[in-house]
């Protein structure tokens, strides 16, 4: 079984010559047996995502959300589907693009499997990391930790 725990990250915002700007975004990464999916989904493949778990006050009940379906207790907001992972850090919509993956429970736990990045107006995977996972979470660990997750969430609003 792998082991998941959640580390604050920061996006560094910037803001460039021309005006246009890179957001600030604290968020929570997902690392499992202490590798870090941000920098094996995200930076490694060159997409600017963060995780759908935000760390910003304004973002709190979209982040409990996403921490909800993680936990399959609420259905995803995708037409696949498929969980969203890490999203666009600007706007958190699917439409910039998220990497996700199919979520499932069994009776000692979760698994993730078949990552891939994808949007909501594309009718297939934009692609597909087959060198991810897939990875299996024992519920009595998994739970917890996004259940303190969410506490922690909580307390910013």
């Amino acid at each position: 079984m792998s082991k998941l725990r959640l580390v604050a990250l920061v996006r560094p915002g910037e803001v460039y010559p021309d005006g246009t700007w890179k957001t600030r975004r604290e968020f929570l990464d997902f690392v499992v047996d202490g590798q870090s999916l941000f920098k094996e989904l995200v930076r490694t493949k060159g997409t600017d995502l963060v995780s759908t778990l935000w760390l910003d006050k304004k973002s709190v009940e979209a982040s409990v959300r996403a921490a909800q379906t993680l936990m399959l207790l609420r259905p995803s907001e995708l037409p696949t589907g498929r969980c969203p992972i890490f999203i666009c850090p600007e706007c958190g919509d699917f439409g910039c693009g998220a990497v996700t993956a199919v979520i499932e429970r069994d009776q000692t736990g979760y698994r993730w499997r078949d990552f891939v990045l994808e949007s909501d107006y594309e009718d297939h995977p934009v692609a597909e990391y087959n060198d991810v996972g897939p990875f299996s979470f024992d519920a009595t660990d998994y739970e917890p930790t996004l259940q303190g997750a969410i506490e922690t969430l909580r307390t910013l609003q």
